[in-house]
């Protein structure tokens, strides 16, 4: 093989391994795309399902993204994951006097 060769081997296995990791990088940037929206789903489903309560968006977001986190670790997962039941504020009225 003459240097000419050797070279264009080197330059043509950098351009394949370059490929690769830009291809594993772009694979990776995809999935996380589709992971944030199945979470997006899967909270507008909890959320729905509580009777759309307002002002609790992130309780709704953390219970699905553990949701998710955890059937991707077990592969069994559950859209009834909990979220805490809204605390309504006190409705003592102060007594007249």
């Amino acid at each position: 093989m003459n240097a000419q060769n050797q070279t264009e081997n080197v330059t043509t296995h950098h351009k394949v391994k370059d490929y690769a990791a830009w291809r594993k990088g772009n694979d990776d940037h995809e999935k996380a795309r589709h992971d944030e929206q199945m979470i997006r789903e899967q909270a507008y489903e909890l959320w729905d399902h509580a009777g759309r309560p307002d002002g609790r968006s992130d309780e709704f977001w953390f219970a699905a993204r553990a949701e998710f986190e955890r059937e991707e670790e077990t592969g069994e997962g559950n859209l009834g994951a909990h979220v805490p039941p809204p605390v309504e504020p006190s409705r003592h009225e102060p007594s007249a006097a």
